[in-house]
């Protein structure tokens, strides 16, 4: 059933309005897997903190393997096709060589070319795979791992949820007479103006709420998040006016 009244709304007039909210991090990121693998650490002792450890690392023991084969190759293919190169330009050069012996030594260099850029795909596509395999914190809010060690995951399973814990995210709703003067209001949190500010303003009603509209403000990282503040909108003079 669709909800039809404004949350968190508590008071609304000509001078303005009033409204609670949940003080809520800046941004909350859920981190699924990119690729799949088994998973052989889970640290849990990470959780509730602001961390740059790795948290998660998936099995790449076969992928480092395979990556040194192919390193490996890729530098003897890329002396190989150096090797044909300097052939290739000697020959070009001479003039008692044909023309097909020329075409020849091209088609020899285009395919030793070919088999350099092939290994040095593999060599990146299994780098890419081994920093896949592994995720850190960078400095954000450890708010859930969700995986053990142990679990074999599928890309798109998720793996955590990292909290940007820098800066602070009010979410209101307005009406429509609201909204038309929202973005000249006055915004103050807990008494203080200018802490916040207005971030973004849905221009369509919220899927939930449908008579409302979203509106998002920004501000400073307090002490303790999930905090209810008091949040005052307060229309210009000359928006009252109208």
């Amino acid at each position: 059933m669709k909800k039809l009244f404004y949350p968190l709304l508590f008071l609304s007039g000509a001078f303005g309005a009033e409204y609670l909210a949940k003080v809520e991090p800046l941004f909350k990121y859920p981190i699924a897997a990119a690729v799949a693998g088994q998973v052989i650490l889970a640290d849990e002792n990470e959780e509730g903190k602001v961390s740059d450890k790795v948290i998660i690392r998936l099995d790449d023991r076969i992928d480092r393997v395979n990556l040194t084969v192919a390193q490996e190759t890729y530098k003897n293919l890329k002396e190989i096709y150096e090797t044909k190169l300097s052939m290739y330009e000697k020959i070009a050069a001479m003039t008692t060589k044909s023309q097909t012996e020329k075409d020849t030594e091209k088609i020899n260099l285009l395919t030793a070319k070919n088999s350099m850029e092939s290994a040095r795909y593999q060599m990146e596509s299994l780098t890419d795979i081994i920093n896949k395999k592994q995720l850190s914190a960078q400095g954000l809010y450890v708010y859930d791992i969700s995986v053990i060690e142990g679990n074999y995951v599928a890309p798109g399973t998720k793996l955590a949820e990292l909290h940007d814990t820098s800066g602070s995210r009010l979410v209101i709703y307005v009406s429509r007479q609201e909204l038309d003067t929202i973005e000249h209001a006055a915004v103050i949190v807990d008494g203080k103006a200018d802490t916040y500010r207005i971030d973004k303003i849905w221009r369509e009603t919220d899927a939930e709420y449908i008579s409302s509209y979203r509106v998002e403000l920004v501000g400073p990282a307090p002490k303790t998040f999930s905090q209810i503040a008091k949040i005052d909108i307060i229309p210009s003079k000359e928006d009252r006016k109208k």
